[in-house]
């Protein structure tokens, strides 16, 4: 929300803001990885990847012809995204 990522470290019984450089768009999606690393995905933005928590983002977005990224699957190495006309596969 508004570039804003909220994270907690209880299973949800309390909430932490953690600013990020997120753009103000509607978030879609998000996946974490076997690593720990989180991805966002937005409108009009694609995907970005924080590897801080939600702290800072940078963009992820070689190969993609739209930014309109709807959807996001890890699966393993596997990321599969959806746009309006496409769904992409990245190993």
């Amino acid at each position: 929300y508004n570039g804003v990522v909220f994270r907690s470290t209880n299973g949800g019984s309390t909430w932490s803001t953690r600013y990020s450089s997120l753009p103000q768009n509607t978030v879609t999606d998000f996946e974490i990885n076997g690593s720990g690393h989180l991805f966002v995905v937005q409108d009009g933005v694609g995907v970005s990847r924080s590897l801080d928590n939600g702290l800072s983002f940078s963009a992820q977005n070689t190969g993609l012809t739209a930014l309109n990224v709807y959807s996001l699957l890890i699966d393993g190495a596997n990321f599969y995204l959806v746009t309006y006309n496409d769904i992409f596969k990245s190993t």
